[in-house]
Formats: structure tokens, C-alpha cells, sequence
């Protein structure tokens, strides 16, 4: 893939770095053959991938409250019951005007603001944004905040202890 880093692990085909955009057309030409779909992105032995969709209408939506976003240099992140936070290494990004996706994802340089995201609208209500984020293992996940401010709590915290792609 032109932007991707693709691992081809045990023919399982899995992001393990870089951005990429796909047109519409490009989205209707994904093959069919599985040994040439990717479907998962990199993990470790000790951490695990979760996925928040914070696009408009969703629960976690954070331009649903301003107050918490005035300031897009602060990071979206989670928290989990050690106080330890993780920001987001990835997205994937559905703009609904032109059908194209943008898949994200580089554990190596999380994403620290706000502003490093696509812009979600709510002139653009049908777009998607799914975060992605690699947590360790074995811990319980309690908060989704902005800038050290909650925007959900999870009751009770998620305990993340499933093996998970290709670990």
C-alpha cells in the first residue's frame, strides 16, 4: 500500500505503521481474496487495540461539548484505573461528500491534539471517526477525557485481557 507499512505475518496482512487515503473507486476495487485484504493493525504481546467511535451522534462524540474542545491542543485520551493515560496512534475516517476513508495508525507517534485529527462537523453529520488506541494489557480502562477533563466514564472500568491478532 502506498502509505501503509504492511507486515505479510502468516499471510494475515497487518498494519503496522503509516496513513492512507482511499478514493471511493479504490474502496469499490478491494479484493475479494483474503490473502489480499489487510484486517488488522500491529499489537504486542502486551497490549491490545481498542476502538472508540467518536463520530457525531455517537455517545463519546466529543464536539458534542464545546467547552471541552475550545482549546484543540489538548489531547483525547484514556485513562485507566492506575491513572495512566493513552492518546490515540490511529484513526480511520469516513468523509460521507466524497465516499473516501483515511486509515491512520503509527504507534510510535500518538496522536497530542486535537487539531492532529480530522475534522468532524455537524454540517457533516453522516462522516466517521474511529480512534484508535493501544492499551497494555490486564488493565481497566475508566475514563475518556479531553486536556485531563472526563468526557465519559466507563461503569465499571473494562477490563482489557483478551489476546488479541497477532500476538
Amino acid at each position: 500500500m502506498r502509505g501503509l507499512t504492511i507486515e505479510d505475518e502468516q499471510k494475515k496482512n497487518i498494519i503496522s505503521r503509516g496513513t492512507q487515503a482511499f478514493s471511493r473507486e479504490e474502496l469499490s476495487n478491494i479484493p475479494l481474496e483474503r490473502t489480499l485484504q489487510v484486517q488488522r493493525l500491529s499489537v504486542t504481546s502486551d497490549t491490545i487495540i481498542v476502538q472508540i467511535d467518536v463520530s457525531l451522534g455517537m455517545q463519546m462524540c466529543y464536539i458534542s461539548r464545546p467547552n471541552l474542545i475550545e482549546d484543540d491542543s489538548k489531547p483525547l485520551n484514556l485513562v485507566d484505573s492506575n491513572g495512566t493515560t493513552y492518546e490515540p496512534v490511529g484513526y480511520v475516517y469516513e468523509n460521507s461528500s466524497d465516499g473516501s476513508k483515511t486509515v491512520s495508525y503509527d504507534p510510535g507517534r500518538p496522536i497530542m491534539s486535537l487539531r492532529e485529527l480530522p475534522g468532524l462537523s455537524k454540517s457533516r453529520p453522516n462522516d466517521r471517526l474511529m480512534l484508535i488506541f493501544r492499551i497494555s494489557r490486564g488493565v481497566n480502562l475508566k475514563t475518556l477525557g479531553i486536556g485531563g477533563e472526563t468526557l465519559a466514564e466507563f461503569k465499571p472500568p473494562i477490563l482489557l485481557n483478551q489476546p488479541q491478532g497477532n500476538n
